[in-house]
């Protein structure tokens, strides 16, 4: 498969229910959207869209509904045989060279799914170092991260579900290219 970047906008069609006076209103919004493709990879990011729609209307609504989002596009790209990269590995040795830590972790057990928590938002590795040796060997979903402040990275804090390949940036970075290096740091060491 040839490698290469592509910047898309596509045209999302939206239904948004408007009060006073009461109507549907039918809205294109376009959604920056770009694919990267690499030898064993391929990665999709997306922007999240407006979830107010009264910021497109000026009026309060009571409803909005669209036809295309990002679980829709996880979803059609697994039924054209593309699944998702399981980025453990990468990520727990991000973790382990300290390059970040996380201060909530959803992870596998052998018969449940447990959620651990640190208290004002301190680190597990450091604080809880014996969490996050049992954490190390279970899969990681839902886990809240924060890059060491030593780094020169704006990312702040980040969402990775390791198990389905999902990273989420909660904010803008300060730095162009800060998410790219987080994207990078997590693919080289999960190989």
């Amino acid at each position: 498969m040839p490698g290469g970047i592509g910047f898309y906008l596509a045209s999302v069609p939206y239904a948004i229910y408007l009060l006073n006076p009461m109507e549907e209103v039918d809205i294109q919004v376009l959604w920056p959207i770009r694919i990267e493709v690499r030898d064993q990879v391929i990665i999709v990011r997306t922007f999240v869209l407006e979830r107010d729609p009264a910021n497109y209307s000026g009026r309060p609504s009571i409803k909005s509904v669209r036809e295309v989002d990002e679980k829709k596009i996880s979803q059609d790209l697994i039924s054209l045989g593309l699944y998702p990269l399981d980025i453990n590995k990468g990520v727990k040795a991000l973790w382990s060279s300290k390059y970040m830590d996380a201060f909530r972790s959803s992870f596998k057990k052998s018969h449940s799914t447990s959620t651990e928590v640190m208290d004002g938002e301190i680190g597990l590795r450091e604080n809880a170092p014996e969490v996050f040796e049992e954490l190390t060997s279970k899969p990681l979903f839902n886990t809240h991260f924060r890059t060491d402040s030593s780094i020169e990275n704006s990312t702040g804090i980040f969402q990775i579900n390791a198990t389905i390949g999902k990273i989420g940036f909660t904010s803008y970075t300060e730095h162009s290219g800060d998410t790219d290096a987080v994207i990078e740091a997590i693919l080289k060491d999960n190989s």
